[in-house]
């Protein structure tokens, strides 16, 4: 492929092919150029070039994408400082690919009828509504982004905070439920938007509501996983021990499942011996896991996986290379769908 030329847009930083340059040029409409791989400098533009010790001092520096051994092991490494040609950049043009909830419009329509059993965001919302109209003194003009099937918008007007609410959704099969059922709700309009320009007037709300909280703000609790193993080798073990508790790897992941114990290679018990080791133990209960890195095989670029306590009762420690987030539930089975509640209504794979 040609050199991207001054008029199009590239970012040249690590693995920006793979998603974000897909995304900026289909937002945006225009080509955009990104790295496939990992990222370093080089003293030439064509090969791997080592610029020594000090290289900002180089007047010739160069970004570019090359086999090294974080995406190809040590024959990488080797590769890259025996003068491994430099990767193309790989461009990217808008696409009409459907990235809306179109395809499972019925399925998150029949889950979330009642905004409300979304306890800590409809909580958050509500607050701030609340809080903006007593400023006012008047019922709001509510813009909501990404307002699905309504349900937020008929929970403020049931409650009779809107002057008036505007829904806009990017999937046409969403607006349609929100329409179907806001009926006769005079106060309410539902539209699609497509792409990041909204055709609304400047004045036209006093608040605009698009999942404006963070995971603080909705008392969500995210952990990175606490066992770094190579520093831990005293406390694991390959053999269940008395007193330990399971590890999970990101190759525990499997389908939507954590799969424990499984042939992976790894020791997946967690033998804590002292305080320190007892600190990287987290307590019984329904998690979202998550791995910090996908590999470019992945079928997806997020990978979540869900931990039952049904099937695994008591503390559990998560390696270093997981994020494990908190859920809540009982033995019914409801704390799984909690979880994947949470990882649905981000409209990706998961919570992070």
């Amino acid at each position: 492929m040609s050199e991207p030329s001054a008029s199009l847009f590239s970012f040249c930083a690590c693995r920006t092919a793979r998603w974000f340059a897909p995304f900026f040029a289909t937002t945006f409409g225009v080509t955009t150029y990104g790295n496939q791989g990992y990222t370093t400098v080089s003293a030439r533009p064509d090969r791997f070039g080592w610029a020594g010790r000090q290289p900002a001092r180089r007047p010739d520096l160069h970004l570019v994408a090359t086999p090294g051994r974080k995406s190809h092991g040590i024959a990488g490494s080797v590769r890259k400082y025996a003068g491994a040609r430099v990767e193309e950049m790989v461009g990217c043009g808008p696409t009409e690919d459907d990235r809306s909830y179109d395809k499972v419009a019925d399925l998150y329509d029949a889950a979330y009828v009642d905004i409300t059993v979304r306890e800590r965001e409809w909580a958050w919302v509500l607050g701030r509504v609340e809080a903006r109209r007593r400023e006012l003194g008047r019922p709001l003009r509510v813009v909501e982004v990404g307002c699905g099937n309504g349900a937020l918008l008929r929970a403020l007007d049931d409650r009779g905070h809107l002057a008036s609410g505007v829904g806009l959704d990017a999937s046409a099969g969403m607006v349609a439920r929100a329409r179907e059922r806001s009926e006769g709700r005079e106060r309410l309009v539902f539209d699609r938007i497509d792409g990041p320009r909204i055709d609304q007037p400047d004045d036209v709300a006093d608040v605009v509501l698009s999942q404006p909280c963070s995971l603080t703000d909705l008392g969500v609790q995210v952990s990175t996983g606490r066992v770094v193993d190579f520093r831990s080798r005293h406390a694991l073990s390959a053999v269940e021990q008395p007193d330990a508790v399971p590890l999970v790897y990101p190759g525990n992941l499997r389908d939507g499942s954590v799969l424990w114990p499984r042939e992976i290679r790894k020791p997946q018990w967690f033998r804590p011996s002292d305080d320190k080791d007892r600190g990287m133990l987290l307590p019984e209960g329904w998690y979202a896991v998550v791995k910090r890195f996908s590999a470019k095989e992945e079928r997806r670029r997020i990978v979540a996986s869900v931990w039952s306590p049904a099937d695994n009762p008591g503390e559990v420690a998560f390696e270093n290379h997981l994020v494990a987030q908190r859920g809540v539930g009982d033995d019914e089975g409801h704390g799984e769908r909690a979880v994947l509640a949470r990882v649905l209504e981000t409209g990706q794979e998961l919570i992070v």
